[in-house]
């Protein structure tokens, strides 16, 4: 009781603070209520449709089943029976209630509460009846058997999915569906992929004539595989290729494309090929576990399957991106080059310390890591090494060509900064964990007079670990220095620049980048008039000073070129642009 009540406060109380930060008001500033109801208005909302539905597709699994309605398990019964009659009311009488305030209240169209139901509730609907529709169409080509329950699921939650996406494109603004359909996209994308990898796979096994493992990919690997492919590849036409592509380019789109496809197609592709590579040189060179090639490469055609998979995912995603771009160098590109970059890195580093423990295996004749022999742990190394470093090498280099051919650009780009600090702050962790683990190795097997070969066999990883992390670590701290030394050179402008004009949400964005220095924009009230605000230096801005003809970049340029202050606010004189300097306390 008492833990219930902890909870129900810390909820109210989480709500209300997210209520103020979303209004935007001080801590002393009352609170938006709305936030508050849409809060629990649309929770509620989301509940009783999730209720609603499995007590409906429970009642509905019953009946498509045949025989007695009241058969055994009758605590499903109860629960399904339960769920419809108490969720499905209320349910109605919440969704009449909404559709109600949608219709009289453009504000709850736009709010972001609403939104969020929408996208919550259909990525919900959407994944249920995914995995419904798998079953059934498994049992419809004969290689599962019949699942009432799996039927009504799809009927029900592809009912509530379909009513969903009706209800979006009529109440949802545009803008707020990029999150849902990218959502989806990669729902169906990954089901695609995951299907295709498995009829590739069936192929190469059929093709080699090698066992199939019944354990992980059950009988009829191949039809099993093209259902998978098929229902993957709706979801993803209608998301993506109907939808998503066609909508504008927004930092959600970008993000999508290069962690969904870019980033995970050649994460999973380079995984696989990986594996592939290191069964072979195992096979060719090194010491396997069995002499029988089927065993040995039977988790091969999983693997080529992934490959194939992950590749195509990339090479698409990649081509997209290179459709939008200009020949100019964008951020976009360069998130792209770094995200691969580091990828190759990883790889590359976790080959060298698996190097390091080959090394110690082979000094303390310990087998641990590969299970075989030490020439499996070095095969294991020049696998990662083959397949990371030069991935590597290409993206790196192309992003230095880059500093080069234009190096204020490059240098002060965030993708960079982000690139270096994570390697310099993920490398120097590891290396420091490491570090802490191989000297307490060290010092408990000396107190406890055990200091000797197998203290150097047990501290392998935690070596293996420091040199490559501190080898990643030293390299791109002198990458930062050196970008720190040549960075300064190309600021042109003030720390911090307060634009007082009509709303433009490029307009900080694009002079932050440009200055180099924090920028804020305030805009007038919407009557006219602009709201008497404190400025940073505690003087009010009168409605006369505000800028209200458009403001642009290059206008906003232009002024600060007439000063060399540090802190700096940009406003219109008499018909001109006029930057004062200013002292923020």
């Amino acid at each position: 009781m008492i833990s219930a009540l902890l909870l129900l406060v810390l909820l109210v109380v989480g709500v209300v603070l997210a209520s103020r930060r979303v209004a935007g008001r001080s801590a002393a500033g009352p609170v938006d209520v709305h936030v508050v109801r849409h809060f629990f208005q649309y929770l509620l909302l989301l509940g009783l449709l999730v209720v609603t539905a499995i007590g409906v597709s429970g009642l509905l699994g019953r009946a498509l089943e045949g025989g007695t309605f009241a058969r055994a398990d009758e605590t499903a019964l109860a629960r399904s029976v339960t769920f419809t009659l108490v969720g499905l009311p209320l349910l109605l009488a919440l969704a009449l209630t909404t559709r109600r305030q949608l219709r009289q209240q453009a504000e709850e169209r736009r709010s972001t509460a609403w939104a969020a139901f929408v996208t919550v509730a259909s990525l919900t609907a959407l994944g249920v009846t995914v995995s419904a529709v798998q079953v059934v169409l498994g049992w419809a080509v004969g290689v599962r058997a019949y699942d009432s329950g799996a039927l009504a699921s799809t009927i029900v939650w592809g009912a509530t999915w379909g009513g969903l996406w009706w209800v979006e494109g009529r109440s949802v603004p545009q803008g707020h569906r990029a999150l849902h359909h990218l959502a989806g996209s990669g729902v169906g994308l990954w089901t695609a992929a995951s299907g295709l990898g498995t009829l590739v796979a069936a192929g190469v096994r059929g093709l080699f004539s090698l066992p199939t493992d019944l354990l992980t990919t059950g009988a009829h690997p191949a039809l099993r595989g093209g259902v998978t492919l098929a229902v993957g590849a709706v979801v993803w036409l209608q998301y993506w290729v109907r939808t998503a592509s066609r909508e504008p380019r927004t930092g959600w789109w970008v993000a999508y494309a290069l962690l969904a496809g870019v980033g995970a197609g050649f994460v999973v592709a380079l995984v696989a090929a990986s594996t592939v590579l290191y069964d072979t040189l195992v096979w060719l060179v090194g010491r396997p576990t069995t002499t029988y090639a089927a065993d040995h490469f039977a988790g091969a055609p999983a693997a080529t399957g992934l490959v194939v998979a992950g590749g195509l995912v990339w090479w698409y995603h990649h081509a997209v991106l290179e459709q939008g771009e200009h020949p100019a160098r964008t951020e976009g590109r360069r998130v792209y080059e770094y995200l691969l970059a580091g990828a190759a890195l990883v790889a590359a580093a976790a080959g060298v310390a698996t190097l390091v423990v080959a090394a110690v295996e082979g000094a303390t004749n310990s087998t641990v890591l590969t299970g075989a022999s030490p020439v499996n742990t070095v095969l294991a190394a020049v696998t990662l090494l083959v397949v990371g470093a030069p991935v590597w090498a290409f993206y790196w280099r192309l992003a230095q060509r880059a500093v080069h051919a234009a190096p204020r650009a490059e240098l002060e780009s965030p993708t960079r900064r982000a690139y270096l600090f994570v390697l310099l702050g993920a490398s120097s962790v590891a290396a420091v964990v490491s570090l802490l683990v191989a000297v307490y190795q060290f010092f408990d097997a000396a107190f406890n007079d055990t200091l000797g070969a197998a203290t150097l066999r047990s501290a392998r990883f935690a070596l293996g670990i420091l040199l490559a992390a501190a080898a990643v670590a030293a390299y791109h701290w002198t990458v930062y220095r050196a970008d720190r030394v040549a960075a300064p050179a190309h600021r042109r402008g003030p720390r911090y620049v307060l634009v007082l004009g009509p709303h433009d949400a490029d307009l900080a964005r694009t002079l932050a980048r440009t200055t180099g220095g924090r920028v804020q924009a305030w805009t007038p009230t919407a009557d006219g008039h602009a709201a008497t605000a404190p400025t940073p230096a505690g003087e009010p801005v009168t409605p006369e000073a505000v800028v209200r003809e458009p403001v642009t970049p290059e206008a906003v340029l232009a002024a600060l070129g007439d000063t060399t202050g540090d802190e700096v606010v940009v406003l219109c004189d008499e018909g001109r642009m006029r930057a004062i300097p200013v002292h923020r306390e």
